[in-house]
């Protein structure tokens, strides 16, 4: 049997017997952008919203994976959509901040669609994705509020909320991924069209 150059432990491996749920990841099998990974938590997002929607679904927990699961989607989406503005401008300036705050890169991307083609984002979908980014960073600036129940002084997050609709999350959620899909296939096609 030859060796693997790759790490493995008994948790974290591939199985032969069931090779078709072995993920890629690493540097095998290419490596993934940020575009990829922001519709792999939506699409786990998605997964646990409508798992939620079932009788007997207890909403109270799957609450935190899925706004968690969502927040992630749009930070790592803003990071990703500014990062691919800059490289369209050819503005090497212009490049996603490393930080948790999604408001942060949502400027940076609004001033990147100053930038570009109007025929980039309608109004209407800036609107949608401006509230997106104002209602989540309003409840979880810093993406730990739905990671953990209370913070690093034993304090509880949310205290001050009562209740999060799974059901209004979820269709309002579906909207918002649209408009980010629609935005990267927009953006890719605009750079195609600058490299004919």
């Amino acid at each position: 049997m030859t060796e693997s150059k790759f790490r493995q432990n008994e948790l974290f491996r591939g199985d032969t017997q069931n090779s078709s749920k072995n993920a890629c990841v690493g540097d095998n099998g290419g490596r993934y952008d940020l575009f990829d990974y922001a519709l792999g938590y939506f699409d786990a997002t998605l997964i646990l919203l409508r798992a939620a929607q079932q009788p007997g679904a207890i909403v109270d927990t799957l609450v935190y994976p899925a706004c968690y699961s969502y927040r992630h989607n749009l930070e790592l989406f803003m990071k990703w959509l500014v990062n691919e503005m800059g490289l369209a401008l050819s503005d090497e300036e212009m490049k996603a901040a490393k930080v948790h705050d999604l408001t942060k890169n949502w400027e940076r991307a609004q001033a990147g669609f100053r930038k570009l083609p109007a025929r980039l984002a309608k109004p209407e979908e800036l609107d949608l994705m401006g509230l997106a980014i104002k209602c989540v960073h309003e409840i979880d600036p810093n993406g730990e509020t739905f990671r953990f129940s209370d913070d690093r002084k034993d304090r509880q997050h949310l205290k001050e909320w009562s209740l999060i609709n799974l059901t209004v999350l979820l269709g309002y959620i579906e909207k918002t991924v649209e408009v980010m899909k629609d935005w990267q296939y927009r953006l890719d096609s605009y750079r195609e069209e600058l490299r004919t």
